[in-house]
């Protein structure tokens, strides 16, 4: 097509109605739809842009949006669905292109959401079998109704960073016997894909009933210490070195097949409950001096009475205190082989590595750096065996696995050794260590508290308020 004959854009009807070609010469005049100002605010970018020349509706869009942000502000923000209904919020909604929605319309807005983020849960531990998880679990009771709370929380394997999420938190009907807790947790477990293989521990407080759940259905790690055959006469050096083998990640299965928990920890701020009383004390000790003006600007008389009579007898709190200290977290104060994951956990993490062991305790830092890298050593064959296994061995291959672990040992050695003396802090260092990345990920995904499923039922108290 010649270019001369072609019309220009600009008057191709959109904005202008041509009345006049002459000798080359075009006159137009606005539509009545479009004036100059309107045009003008719609043509001043150096591009003209399509959405511009093409106003389109956008109504469909804004009721999405608004929709979507009610559902949010409902859910986020803990309020009653029938919100949606009151005049004055109905009022908020300035566009009268918006249609409200109704409480019942909302209602299911809220199940669809649910259902939607339940199935991409199941399918994200069943997609990523991989993942190592940490879980959370209690009961809560109010207003004659019991409700079990479950969270679930795991390290990325790339970013590093935590993620937390709620696996359950549903009534829990009956009497809170162990056998019950057991079935219910392994059933909401198994909902979700989630085995002992995935689960490294479950996190609760020191509740009787969870207590004995765990230790007649739950896995029981085993320590090389624990053995009748354990030969007492040799080397200590030898002995700690023999300890220190993959022996304690060796779980005990229980022989009912039915009910089958994952490792049991006990929440430490359970034990520790009585620090804010000691810090409130210690506080107003430190600050005696200043007591009495502030009791006589607030009028509070009793307070100095209390402080004059009693306060300084609380001082033999201290004593029980440090003893109950001392008697719940003994295993950990010695070092003990049954808590190895622990110490595992601290010297993969790059902030402390092995900074926390006494430098004069050479025996404890020996025993603690050949641990782990008996461990590196075997999670390096364990990952070896799963890309290649052999089915039948027989002397060549043999001599070929021998000459295969002095390779894993040495790896591992070389790795850890590496990794000790790298004197970076930062989670970014573990990418130049891909073995001490897997074991960091492994020993520090459990939590050493079971408060994520506390502030679970924080929320569901607001929840199931009475004006929701």
């Amino acid at each position: 097509m010649d270019n001369e004959n072609k019309t220009p854009v600009i008057l191709d009807g959109t904005f202008f109605e041509v009345v006049i070609v002459k000798n080359e010469i075009v006159k137009a005049i606005f539509k009545d739809e479009y004036s100059k100002e309107n045009y003008k605010s719609m043509t001043n970018s150096r591009q003209l842009k399509v959405n511009n020349l093409f106003p389109s509706n956008s109504g469909g869009l804004k009721q999405t949006q608004y929709e979507n942000n009610l559902v949010n502000f409902i859910v986020n923000n803990m309020k009653p669905i029938s919100i949606t209904e009151y005049e004055d919020f109905q009022k908020l909604i300035l566009d009268p292109s918006i249609k409200t929605m109704s409480k019942r319309t909302v209602g299911r807005r809220i199940n669809d959401n649910y259902n939607n983020v339940l199935n991409s849960l199941k399918l994200f531990f069943q997609t990523h079998c991989e993942v190592r998880v940490c879980t959370t679990a209690d009961i809560w009771s109010t207003k004659h109704r019991s409700v079990i709370g479950i969270t679930a929380h795991w390290i990325d394997g790339k970013t590093l960073g935590r993620h937390s999420c709620v696996l359950a938190c549903k009534r829990f009907f009956g009497a809170h016997t162990f056998d019950k807790i057991g079935e219910i947790m392994v059933d909401i477990f198994s909902k979700f894909n989630l085995s002992n293989d995935n689960i490294v521990s479950t996190v609760t407080d020191n509740g009787s009933n969870f207590v004995k759940a765990f230790k007649e259905f739950g896995c029981k790690i085993k320590t090389s210490n624990n053995d009748s055959d354990t030969d007492s006469d040799g080397d200590m050096d030898k002995d700690l070195n023999e300890d220190n083998e993959l022996s304690f990640l060796v779980v005990d299965e229980n022989d009912d097949g039915d009910i089958l928990l994952p490792q049991h920890l006990r929440c430490a701020s359970h034990t520790l409950r009585w620090n804010s009383l000691y810090d409130s004390i210690s506080q107003l000790i430190k600050h005696k001096a200043k007591l009495n003006t502030l009791t006589r600007d607030l009028g509070l008389n009793q307070l100095q009475l209390l402080k004059e009579q009693h306060l300084r007898y609380t001082f033999t709190f201290i004593d029980p205190l440090i003893t109950s200290l001392e008697k719940r977290f003994k295993l950990y104060f010695d070092l003990s082989p049954e808590v190895d994951e622990a110490i595992l956990a601290s010297c993969f993490h790059p902030t402390f590595k092995l900074r926390w062991i006494p430098e004069h305790d050479e025996i404890m830092k020996n025993r603690v750096k050949n641990l782990c890298i008996n461990i590196a050593e075997k999670y390096i064959e364990n990952s070896s065996h799963t890309e290649s296994s052999v089915d039948n061995v027989d002397d060549e291959d043999f001599l070929i696995f021998s000459s295969q672990e002095q390779c894993f040992d040495s790896r591992a050695n070389l790795e850890v050794v590496q990794f000790f003396n790298n004197k970076n802090k930062t989670l970014t260092c573990l990418d130049s260590y891909p073995t001490i990345k897997k074991l960091f990920i492994r020993y520090n995904t459990s939590l050493p508290s079971s408060a994520p499923v506390e502030r679970l039922f924080s929320f569901a108290g607001f929840i199931h308020a009475p004006n929701r």
